[in-house]
């Protein structure tokens, strides 16, 4: 049975330069091992992307999922995530492509 990895929707501040008011996300710094990101709320200002990744010695590694985004505010975005064993994650969410905010996360057992 998988576990659904939550993670929590708010303003994500300061995550990276680009980023605008209106394109956000947030979640917690440690996460259940487990199968599915569960983003509760996502926020963008156009056509966008939330991808997962491995985060291997402090570089963004594998893409281990990603789900489309509609413009404005999208809830309940659901992410499988393929091959995961990674101790370390990178959630990134792009619009129109360009990269506007992005967090690290560590899962344990």
């Amino acid at each position: 049975m998988n576990k659904l990895l939550v993670l929590a929707a708010a303003a994500l501040v300061g995550s990276a330069p680009v980023a605008s008011a209106e394109n956000h996300f947030s979640l917690s710094n440690v996460q259940d091992r487990n199968h599915t990101a569960v983003f509760q709320t996502i926020r963008t200002d156009g056509p966008g992307r939330i991808e997962v990744y491995s985060l291997q010695t402090g570089k963004q590694g594998v893409l281990l999922g990603s789900r489309a985004l509609r413009h404005g505010i999208n809830t309940d975005v659901r992410v499988p995530l393929m091959g995961h064993s990674a101790d370390k994650g990178l959630a990134v969410l792009s619009v129109e492509g360009e990269v506007v905010a992005m967090q690290e996360v560590r899962f344990r057992n």
